[in-house]
């Protein structure tokens, strides 16, 4: 008995499921992220967000962690994102990274960005 009210359960969940469909469609519709100035997490990420912004001013960039590593090359977080020595944030190129602090430089413009830690640090 229980093998004859399987199909008819799978029918009822299979129309249920169809009458619902465009409700789910309109409310998939109207719904709207608001990401409160942060990057979607829904949305696949290449790191070009933080790296393209020309007009950041170095009050912008925040150093939210260091790893230093002399041996294999250390890295450092700004703004939430991972960069190496090289590398770009802004219109800044990262041109050093030691224990407690980052040289970003622009042109002929030198900038040491501190790691603060503790309570009121990063």
């Amino acid at each position: 008995m229980k093998l004859r009210k399987a199909p008819i359960i799978f029918i009822f969940f299979l129309l249920l499921a169809w009458h619902c469909k465009p409700a789910i469609a309109e409310i998939s519709k109207s719904f709207h992220y608001d990401s409160r100035g942060r990057r979607d997490p829904f949305l696949p990420w290449d790191g070009s967000e933080a790296k393209n912004k020309s007009d950041m001013d170095t009050h912008d960039l925040h150093v939210e962690g260091i790893i230093f590593d002399q041996a294999k090359g250390s890295l450092v977080v700004i703004n939430g994102t991972v960069l190496k020595e090289g590398d770009s944030v802004g219109q800044y190129k990262i041109s050093k990274i030691e224990k407690e602090r980052v040289l970003i430089t622009k042109e002929d413009e030198e900038v040491w960005l501190p790691f603060k830690t503790g309570e009121n640090g990063a």
